[in-house]
């Protein structure tokens, strides 16, 4: 879906159960020499984001001014970019999911960490990637994945969260602000 001068972007779907995918969009850097491996970098945006977001793949004032187009840069510098997508995009719709989650035990970020594994297995499968070298990078709500994911999948040799920690106190316990989770 992109061609650029310095990367190839591909969407990619990943069957995790029946009726429930992985989706994102994987760039690979054109620099790659024939047997080389290099690392991949999840770039996970945050809620009401889009892959496009994270990425920088296409012009949008309001997520370049959050995002800094981060995906873009890092595969420019040579990494391997998957950008997933977060499973629900509007409160409403995650906060049902929150619900309906603790009804049987579980969390909605744990479904974000089996999605994430099963798009490791198949990036494993690749000739150019280094599977001893996965990353995953989140903004705000995609910190939020980034903490879960981590420890939830132990592929993930480095983790970065950025931008989740604001407001903290507000954002996990009064349901009348906005932000809250």
């Amino acid at each position: 879906v992109y061609d650029e001068a310095e990367f190839t972007g591909y969407r990619l779907s990943v069957r995790i159960y029946d009726g429930v995918h992985a989706y994102g969009i994987l760039l690979v850097p054109k620099s790659l020499k024939p047997g080389e491996r290099r690392p991949v970098v999840f770039t996970q945006h945050g809620q009401g984001g889009v892959p496009e977001d994270a990425l920088g793949v296409v012009d949008n004032p309001r997520a370049d001014a959050v995002y800094s187009k981060f995906g873009r840069t890092l595969a420019r510098r040579g990494y391997i970019v998957f950008a997933p997508m977060i499973s629900t995009q509007r409160v409403e719709d995650r906060n049902a999911l929150v619900r309906r989650s603790q009804l049987v035990g579980m969390i909605p970020v744990g479904m974000e960490i089996q999605k994430a594994g099963r798009v490791l297995d198949y990036l494993e499968t690749l000739p150019f990637v280094d599977k001893d070298r996965f990353a995953f990078y989140g903004l705000s709500y995609g910190g939020l994945t980034a903490l879960w994911t981590g420890p939830g999948e132990p592929r993930f040799k480095v983790v970065v969260c950025s931008g989740y920690f604001n407001d903290w106190n507000i954002k996990t316990t009064d349901l009348t602000e906005g932000t809250s989770f």
